[in-house]
């Protein structure tokens, strides 16, 4: 490894965009994260030789420098690394630099929102749903209930911020509570919507049941809200499926499976492909944060922003990949078996200890959603709704 983690030689692009993590430590104690409590916090020396590092990289293959701001809740560090970082990229490298966050939002207010704004810092904002939901989701630190104060800190971005994108962790003690949760988070403006399962427990099958059961009367809604000429939000990964519905008709008509990009070994996040991937608070790079314990022998471990990244640990993943036999549950069965790129990698790794099979929950997840998407679309499509027909006809143009 040399210098600013060169690997064009080796066919692999140059790292430009980072997740990092500033902290560990959190305002809040959810039950289903995977950080590390352990004490650390990266230090501004480091911070700043990850901004060079990610710079230098762009320099040498012209695709834009991104950081992420991650931890724990990365505004433990507001003052010591997201400000000083922040002014030094805005007022001194003074060239585009994408920056983004994920938080809480528990330690935010009027000040630090203009900040965000002023500078361009986009952000994913981590909300389950109403009180009864992030009181078991999302507890505080102490124990308390955050509810109040997530509450009050949405309804200060949403005047502030455009397009506010909130993202929803279905947890099974809560999954109950999602057909409302999701109504409370959409009906507070925000403009898009992620849902993601927890995979790192298993679901059992009364959960699963009960979260298709939340999700027909989510379609249910979705269908009458286009019968009155009204287009919904609609989360993201339940809109997908309309996409999908198409793709995954054409690649059976021709033949092809599973010979989309995200399918393929070399297509996948966590591996440092793409100019993507992580950082720790010390400067170590990995595929994925994801996996621990993270230490330079973990097999997602890439190289450090010192010495750079080592191609050839992103070819050892990509080989490992390929060299399994797939798995999942029911595959033959699947609507979605000719465009599956079975999920995260490094989540796979950790819930199974391979990279090709996921979780049940993933696959339980993903064809509820297809299979309500498909009924919502056969009732509107079947009436000829127009709303509906002209949302179908642009989620399909997004892909």
């Amino acid at each position: 490894m040399k210098g600013g983690g060169n690997t064009k030689n080796a066919g692999i692009p140059p790292i430009t965009n980072l997740m990092v993590s500033l902290t560990n430590q959190c305002t809040m104690r959810c039950p289903f994260c995977f950080v590390d409590r352990e004490v650390t916090r990266m230090g501004y020396e480091t911070m700043m030789k990850t901004a060079q590092f990610l710079i230098r990289n762009s320099e040498q293959c012209g695709a834009p420098p991104r950081m992420v701001f991650f931890g724990g809740e990365p505004t433990l560090e507001w003052d010591t690394l997201i400000v000083p970082i922040t002014r030094y990229i805005r007022e001194e490298y003074c060239k585009p630099f994408v920056l983004s966050m994920t938080t809480n939002m528990t330690l935010l207010n009027e000040e630090r929102v203009r900040f965000l704004v002023e500078n361009q810092i986009q952000c994913l904002f981590s909300v389950d749903g109403g009180r009864e939901t992030m009181t078991i989701n999302r507890p505080m630190a102490d124990g308390s209930d955050s509810f109040a104060l997530v509450d009050r800190s949405i309804d200060l971005i949403v005047r502030n911020v455009p397009h506010t994108a909130a993202r929803i962790t279905l947890y099974e003690p809560t999954v109950g509570n999602f057909y409302k949760d999701l109504r409370y988070v959409e009906s507070k403006g925000f403009r898009s919507v992620s849902v993601l399962p927890n995979l790192f427990s298993d679901w059992s099958i009364g959960s699963v049941e009960a979260f298709k059961a939340q999700l027909v009367r989510y379609g249910d809604h979705l269908i009458e809200s286009f019968r009155a000429g009204v287009t919904p939000a609609v989360f993201q990964q339940y809109g997908e499926c309309f996409y999908k519905m198409m793709l995954a008709e054409r690649c059976a008509g021709n033949g092809l499976y599973q010979t989309l990009s995200k399918c393929q070994a070399c297509g996948k996040c966590g591996f440092g492909l793409g100019h993507h991937a992580t950082m720790d608070y010390a400067g170590n790079i990995y595929g994925c944060l994801h996996p621990g314990p993270l230490t330079p022998e973990s097999i997602f471990y890439l190289g450090n922003i010192e010495e750079g990244v080592d191609p050839e640990r992103t070819v050892r993943l990509v080989r490992m990949c390929e060299e399994e036999t797939p798995g999942g549950l029911d595959c033959p069965g699947c609507k979605l078996r000719h465009i599956c790129d079975r999920g995260c990698a490094p989540n796979n790794y950790i819930c199974n200890g391979t990279f090709t099979t996921p979780p049940a929950m993933f696959c339980h997840y993903y064809r509820a959603l297809m299979d309500d998407a498909q009924r919502v679309s056969t009732v509107l499509g079947g009436e000829r709704n127009e709303a509906f027909r002209a949302y179908f006809q642009r989620r399909v143009m997004e892909g």
